[in-house]
Parts: C-alpha cells; structure tokens; sequence
C-alpha cells in the first residue's frame, strides 16, 4: 500500500524503488511469454488511495505491466441508480455481504482506458473505483480496494493512540549545562548508580561491625 500525496518526489521513490523492488521479490509473476500472449495480463496490482490518483504515472505502469487500483478522485456525475445490480462478494475476512455495484469503460485526461466500478452505498453515496487491471472480476476489484478500510482504521488508531507520527518527526531539545544540571535537582543515572552503590557498601560495612562486635 501507498498512503501519500503524490509528488514528483513520490513518484520517483515509486518508480525507481519501490516498482524495482516488488518486480524483483513479488512471487508467482507471470511469464514473459505469457505477457507476450496476452496484452491485459499484468505482472502485480499497486492499490492507491485518492492521493496516488496520477494518470501519467498510471501510464507508465501499465507500459511495466503493472496494474493500479484507486478512487476515483474526479469521478464525475451519479450514474443512474438502475445501472446498480446486487452482487454477493466474500469479504477478505471469509464473510459473505452484498454489494450494488456499476461498472463502466473511462478515460483518463491523457486518455488511458480504464474499467471504473462504482458501490451505490445505502445513503445514495456512490464510491468510484478506477483500475487498469482489466481481467479480474469486478467484484474482487471492488472488495480489495473496500479492504483498505481495514488498514487505514489501523494507522488512524496507531496515530491517535500510540503518536506513530512522531516516529517520522523532528523535533530539538535544549541539552541544560552540566553545572546547571547538577544543581538542577534533576535526576543523573550515572550518579545515582555510584551513590546506590556507595551507600550499600557503607550498610555493608555497618552490618560487618556490628557482627564483630556481637561476635566479641
């Protein structure tokens, strides 16, 4: 999964990256022959919120047999609710739900053909899916891209409970002067390992004295 606003800076880590890297480690890749024989075989997906939404950088994947899956993030009029049939689908959890799914042929601005699936969702929402995967089921399009709900309630909670944007931030903290420090009252590790340590052998040799004394 790519979660990003797409930049030229992304596009380049996921052209010149990422791609490379999932092309060389992806398993159970087609063949180059049975690339040749078939024009809509791809070698994997790439699956994109709205903010990998870049027609030329669609473009250039599908030149690498790579097919995408995104939003739609200009989608457009409604379609008309009676193009909507219910398809029973089976969640990525094994559960078995129906959905009222569309699907249409569209262009993209620099004219890349896609399949786009829409979801009349209850409110009357409809949510567009674009893909240049042209030969999987509409309905396996439409489930794994709703999947992504499952990953983004991870981060959303990992972000609001456990500050997982920190570990990508920066920040600066004033380091206070030695002396200051000592005369700060603020704790010192090394310091209070060496007066523990002091203080336990002079209870050490306290004890001693007094057995001494005990055994005169």
């Amino acid at each position: 999964m790519v979660n990003k606003v797409v930049d030229p800076g992304l596009v380049k880590v996921i052209e010149e990256d990422i791609v490379p890297t999932l092309e060389r480690d992806v398993p159970n890749q087609p063949s180059a022959a049975a690339l040749a024989a078939d024009p809509h075989l791809h070698r994997f997906t790439l699956v994109f919120d709205r903010e990998g939404y870049s027609p030329q950088l669609w473009s250039r994947l599908k030149e690498r047999r790579i097919a995408a899956l995104s939003y739609h993030k200009f989608p457009g009029e409604d379609w008309a609710t009676d193009e909507f049939m219910d398809s029973q689908v089976t969640l990525v959890n094994g559960q078995v739900a129906t959905m009222s799914l569309a699907e249409r042929g569209t262009p993209l601005s620099n004219g890349l053909w896609l399949r786009e699936i829409r979801r009349l969702n209850p409110d009357g929402h409809q949510t567009a899916i674009i893909t240049t995967d042209y030969g999987c089921d509409f309905r396996r399009l439409a489930v794994n891209m709703m999947a992504r709900w499952s990953q983004e309630n991870f981060f959303k909670y990992a972000r609001e409970h456990y500050g997982l944007d920190r570990l990508a931030g920066y920040c600066t903290q004033d380091v206070p002067d030695p002396k200051e420090h000592r005369q700060s009252g603020l704790p010192r590790p090394r310091w209070s390992g060496a007066q523990c340590q002091r203080q336990t052998q002079q209870i050490d040799g306290r004890v001693r004295c007094i057995e001494y004394a005990a055994d005169d």
